[in-house]
């Protein structure tokens, strides 16, 4: 059967946390099973509404043509039984641990191994390492509780190939700028502003590459910015041999739900590009825009993170480093016998979005 484009898809997604929802007859609402939000019918908008402020949408056509239609060799797909995550594994696997819940008795034979990847990044961090960075920012904490990381072991620590979506595309036209200059007057006996309004055309072409968006709806979005970027210089196409010892996390957010994303980061990026060109001018505002994308395409690639949950005091703390760089983020908590109250400390480093964009961007004009 023809897959079909996305002008006749009509998506609908939690206001909330962006996850698929759908509809339950029993609370006659809207309802996400990822963060638990419950919405009326009413307040959920088709992906295809577009209001008065809404961006320019793309014409993505067969973007998804690069994509492989293999299945993936020597892996099978299990269906963790308490929390829901699928993931890959080498067929071999006869017991392991769910990278997400913990849970120990969790894995049940779901399928055979799912869509191939196009693109892998192989872990460069062991796990001795990962559990070193996470120590050594550890020891730095004054006020981490006494024998805080006696609430995992050693053997905790998973190492999984997180799925991304990398969009690629041209985006080229024009946008139209409104530009103000205003100077002001003063005599001894009146002040004059004088406002000179200009309207600037740029155009030209934009060529993004590999722009990355994260496929996995059980990962917090945030988190997995914050250990970004990925260094594309270790890019590999993809080999089954690479997941030998990790599991390896089947996409649940399908290329055409990240879309809205995509677009978003290529529309800001462009008309940052176009409006860093217009200077001399007190202020510009875009007052139309005639770009137009062209050939599009999204290829589907693993990236390397270890992951770990500690358990303390009954809550949950998630870490998560990246298997390429050692970059950590994640949260700890803080003793109230150390001084001070109980608080969290945060390492959940942001990046300007546009600076992680521009990793990804040539202009030419």
């Amino acid at each position: 059967m023809d897959e079909q484009t996305t002008e006749s898809v009509i998506q609908h997604k939690c206001p909330g946390c962006g996850a698929p929802i759908s509809y339950s007859p029993g609370d006659k609402a809207v309802v996400c099973k990822y963060c638990g939000g419950k919405f009326d019918v009413s307040e959920i908008k088709d992906s295809e509404d577009s209001g008065a402020d809404s961006k320019k949408q793309f014409d993505w056509g067969d973007y998804k043509k690069n994509l492989s239609k293999d299945r993936l060799k020597g892996t099978v797909s299990y269906e963790c039984s308490s929390c829901g995550a699928v993931i890959e594994t080498p067929s071999t696997t006869m017991a392991t641990t769910c990278p997400y819940c913990n849970n120990n008795i969790v894995l049940k034979k779901s399928s055979t191994g799912g869509l191939k990847p196009n693109l892998i990044i192989p872990f460069k961090i062991t796990k001795a390492q990962a559990n070193g960075i996470l120590k050594k920012i550890a020891s730095k904490k004054k006020k981490l509780p006494f024998r805080y990381f006696n609430s995992y072991r050693i053997g905790d620590i998973q190492g999984v190939y997180v799925p991304y979506w990398l969009f690629s595309s041209k985006i080229e036209g024009g946008i139209t700028f409104r530009c103000e200059n205003s100077k002001v007057t003063t005599t001894s006996s009146s002040r004059r502003t004088t406002t000179r309004v200009y309207s600037v055309m740029r155009s030209g072409n934009l060529k993004i590459e590999r722009l990355p968006v994260d496929a996995s709806v059980k990962l917090d979005n945030e988190m997995m910015d914050a250990i970004e970027p990925f260094e594309y210089s270790d890019i590999l196409d993809f080999d089954s041999k690479y997941l030998a010892g990790f599991f390896a996390d089947r996409f649940d957010s399908p290329p055409d739900s990240e879309l809205p994303r995509a677009e978003d980061f290529m529309m800001d990026a462009a008309e940052l590009e176009f409006g860093a060109t217009v200077t001399g001018y007190g202020s510009n505002e875009v007052t139309q825009n005639d770009l137009k994308i062209l050939d599009p395409k999204v290829e589907y690639a693993l990236f390397p993170v270890w992951l770990l949950t500690c358990r303390y005091e009954g809550k949950d703390y998630q870490y998560a480093i990246n298997g390429q760089t050692g970059k950590l983020t994640g949260e700890f908590p803080v003793s109230d016998k150390k001084g001070g109250g109980i608080f969290a400390s945060s390492f959940l480093a942001f990046l300007p979005i546009f600076y992680l964009i521009l990793l990804f961007i040539q202009i030419f004009f």
